[in-house]
């Protein structure tokens, strides 16, 4: 019983190994017919293969060019976003820095002139 569930199991793989293989020579052939029948009609094929790759060519292109001013764009995006982050941290860390400094400035001047009173004040 084991070796019979074996080998109908082998069996049965076999049948669909060789529909599998029928359906790959059946899909080939097809695929082959495809392509005789595309070489009988070789000048207009090889026009509108070209055509089709150049179309695909160029709509890869145009999505490349696409992607790649995304991605470009993405970048300047991000080097925009990045230089800005920068640029507003270094504008931020100056307007922080000259804030500090100038309210340093400020207030050691308040500190100074009142100071200055106190001691004018005092006297």
């Amino acid at each position: 019983m084991f070796y019979e569930v074996i080998f109908y199991k082998v069996i049965f793989c076999e049948i669909i190994f060789y529909e599998i293989m029928f359906y790959e020579i059946i899909f080939y052939e097809i695929i082959f017919y495809e392509f005789i029948f595309y070489e009988i009609i070789f000048d207009e094929i090889i026009f509108y293969e070209v055509i089709l790759y150049e179309v695909i060519f160029y709509e890869i292109m145009l999505y490349e060019v696409i992607f790649y001013d995304i991605m470009f764009y993405e970048v300047i995006f991000y080097e925009v976003i990045f230089y800005e982050v920068i640029f507003c941290e270094i504008i931020f860390c100056e307007i922080i820095f000259y804030t500090i400094i100038f309210y340093e400035i400020i207030f050691c001047e308040i500190i100074f002139y009142e100071v200055i009173f106190y001691e004018i004040m005092f006297y």
